[in-house]
């Protein structure tokens, strides 16, 4: 009799630990994607600003970009891709043509999934954005941020997509 009780109690502790364990390992993994979400939502958008920033002298001031004061973007748009080591686009506000790889590939604007055309609409109105959109697209998880190309007379003429 006394064992059968020792070991139900043996197997409630263990189905009790069990449970527990499982409940914190769920919770902690939840804290974890979040907490490095948050972490990449940081970086990318300290990186896009800088870039956003520094593209304003290869724009043309008419929301496309080419010969800038530098000779062109391509070989900045090669060093800075890099450098990020994040996927690194950018859409004019004019023809909506976006940029990427080496500075010679090109994807038109109605290509995107709606949500991430979103994160284009939201950065060329003027806000800082971001979205997991682009990851159907891209084909792994993503988190995608969207900075505005200001010029100095604040018009905005492009938009720099860090994935």
């Amino acid at each position: 009799m006394k064992s059968k009780m020792t070991l139900r109690l043996i197997l409630y502790f263990s189905t009790a630990l069990l449970i527990f364990a499982v409940i914190i390992g769920i919770v902690f993994s939840i804290l974890f994607v979040n907490h490095t979400t948050d972490l990449y939502y940081n970086e990318l958008t300290k990186k896009a600003e800088s870039i956003a920033g520094t593209l304003v002298s290869f724009s043309t001031g008419e929301g496309t970009y080419g010969r800038g004061q530098g000779g062109g973007y391509g070989a900045y748009f090669c060093f800075i891709n890099e450098i990020a080591m994040t996927d690194i686009w950018i859409v004019d506000n004019q023809s909506r043509q976006i940029t990427f790889g080496n500075g010679n590939r090109q994807l038109n604007y109605s290509e995107l999934p709606p949500d991430a055309a979103k994160v284009i609409d939201d950065a060329l109105s003027g806000s800082l954005s971001y979205n997991e959109g682009f990851s159907e697209f891209l084909g792994e998880k993503t988190l995608t941020v969207g900075a505005p190309v200001k010029q100095e007379n604040g018009a905005i003429t492009g938009v720099v997509l860090l994935h």
